[in-house]
């Protein structure tokens, strides 16, 4: 750089990487021209970068060569902006940023610089391999915009993979966008890809519920591909997502081994906070599809109180945090691990949501026999409110001590191609059900000694619960001992009791007032014992001809007077 140029640059506080030597033609590497540059930024407390319109090759990296050095290929900064206390503003004018071929990740012998593969867990730094972080913020109190657009590819297909480094996987630095700490951070129009382990992390460490928010907001980013995740937010007081794909993590095809490089938690987006809280976080209009493991993740760390608007994800759902919300979602898979709560506020709560395991662009939910979208027990409810939930290849599930309201459940699917016959389809041990529909179309194969709804723990029915069999066969867990007998149309009036004492209102057809409760039971021969109410029922378990098809008592007593209606 020449003098004249070099004082042009110190007056400025925008520069270009071109000014430092960067190519945009993508033959020489670049890592040198976009380190100046951002040292010259972090040099005057914050600025501008521009990244012309190019394609530019970076990525770096010293061979230890010898055993206790702290790492086996240890890699240069790209562009790394730390500690500016004015605003700093990347601004992209469609550039490609590529990762140099033939960088090593994972496990390398330091002396040999050969793949290494010690056993797990491996945690010798000596041994560690990074391909290195392009875009990287660091506590800039004046707060991060990237602007434009970029693409960055980590190129993971053309990296050199040693041994797996870490607890699982490989758990080493080759991120897309890096930022932690910053005031705040902005990025739009990004299309992170191929990266080693993330496309974008997203922290604040030592943040605190309730403390000063650093709102990060992310606009119009894609980030697939990835080894590890699409997104990893780590800790901070406001994250917003709007129009941004994290899909396809762990799918990436390595050229060396043939296999993809892949990651726990494989995820699309986890969240998972590590020395701080997550907080107040939205997506909105998002996808995250395809993933090697998980869609979304929150499972560790103390987050709380995000938001999902109008998202779609294709594959498992694990949202084991408070606060979590589901608006207009639509679920390609399943949800496993929700978070329970008496108090709705605190609960995870699906609001006018679809869960389905039909296909979704490139993705199809794994069905195999026993297959569930919802398997986990919960002994606290999560809520559903006017939500579909259409099974056609897979059983819902565990729905016990859900609160579900105003839902439509649909079963459509052949038998036992998915189903263990001693299996139910759904599970309402403990549910509070309020005016939903159960249509069971079991048109092929249905249990034979298993159960279509399982209830053996009672749900609660409040208003017009209805079940309509297309088949004419569905099989109650409650309806007598292991499960016999069959159950066309159910509730058409107002809602069917589910098993003995449950809570069911009949609407009188004529006028607004209510007949209470009625309980139905099975068995052989009108009650001996017990206490009943007028209306009550035994429908007989083993019916035959000749013989009475029900009893109904019809004065209240112990237990109460009852009257056949009538014999077969």
């Amino acid at each position: 750089m020449s003098n004249a140029l070099n004082n042009q640059i110190k007056l400025s506080d925008s520069v270009s990487v071109k000014d430092f030597g960067a190519d945009p033609t993508g033959v020489t590497n670049s890592t040198a021209a976009f380190a100046a540059a951002a040292a010259y930024i972090n040099s005057i407390g914050g600025g501008t970068i521009v990244i012309p319109f190019g394609t530019y090759t970076v990525g770096l990296q010293t061979f230890a060569g010898a055993n206790g050095l702290g790492y086996a290929y240890r890699p240069a900064d790209i562009l790394n902006i730390t500690g500016c206390t004015k605003p700093v503003v990347i601004r992209c004018e469609g550039a490609k940023i590529r990762m140099a071929s033939g960088l090593r990740f994972g496990s390398f012998d330091p002396v040999t610089g050969l793949p290494n593969s010690p056993g797990m867990p491996n945690t010798n730094l000596n041994y560690a391999a990074d391909t290195g972080l392009v875009f990287q913020f660091y506590n800039n109190s004046g707060g991060v915009s990237v602007l434009g657009s970029v693409e960055i590819d980590g190129n993971n297909t053309n990296t050199i993979i040693g041994g797996q480094w870490g607890d699982t996987g490989y758990q080493r630095l080759g991120y897309g966008v890096w930022e932690y700490g910053n005031a705040s951070f902005y990025i739009e129009n990004v299309y992170t890809h191929h990266n080693c382990t993330d496309g974008i992390v997203c922290g604040y460490t030592g943040a605190v519920a309730g403390g000063p928010k650093t709102p990060k907001t992310l606009i119009n980013v894609i980030s697939e591909l990835n080894g590890r995740q699409g997104l990893s937010w780590t800790g901070g007081n406001g994250l917003t997502a709007i129009n941004c794909k994290f899909n396809r993590s762990g799918r990436a095809i390595n050229a060396g081994t043939g296999v993809a490089l892949a990651s726990s938690p494989g995820a699309g987006v986890d969240i998972e906070a590590s020395s701080a809280v997550c907080r107040d976080g939205v997506f909105i209009n998002c996808e995250m599809i395809n993933n090697t493991n998980t869609a979304l993740v929150a499972d560790s760390g103390d987050s709380a109180d995000v938001r999902f608007i109008n998202c779609v994800f294709g594959g498992i759902v694990w949202p084991k945090k408070p606060g979590f919300k589901f608006q207009g979602c639509k679920f390609y898979g399943g949800v496993v691990n929700p978070y329970g709560n008496i108090d709705p506020q605190v609960a995870n709560v699906f609001d006018d949501c679809l869960f389905t395991d039909i296909t979704i662009n490139d993705y199809t939910f794994p069905v195999v026999l026993g297959t569930l979208m919802f398997p986990t027990t919960l002994s606290a409810p999560i809520y559903l409110n006017r939500c579909t939930i259409n099974a056609t290849r897979c059983r819902p599930g565990r729905t016990n001590f859900w609160n579900i309201s105003n839902c439509r459940f649909t079963f459509s699917f052949p038998g036992t191609a998915v189903v263990n016959d001693t299996d139910y389809v759904i599970d309402l041990n403990g549910a509070v059900l309020q005016n939903n529909t159960f249509d069971a179309n079991i048109t092929v194969n249905p249990p034979a000694s298993g159960y279509s709804l399982l209830n053996a723990g009672l749900a609660t029915t409040i208003g017009s619960n209805n079940l309509t069999n297309t088949a004419g066969i569905v099989r109650w867990s409650s309806w007598s001992t292991g499960g016999g007998g069959y159950i066309g149309q159910l509730g058409n009036a107002g809602s069917q009791t589910i098993g003995s004492k449950s809570l069911s209102l009949f609407p009188n057809a004529y006028t607004t007032q209510y007949y209470g409760t009625m309980d139905i039971y099975a068995g052989s021969a009108a009650p001996a014992s017990g206490t009943y109410k007028r209306g009550d029922r035994v429908i007989n378990q083993a019916p035959a001809v000749g013989q009475p098809k029900a009893w109904v008592c019809t004065v209240a007593g112990t237990p109460g007077t009852w009257v056949s209606e009538g014999n077969l």
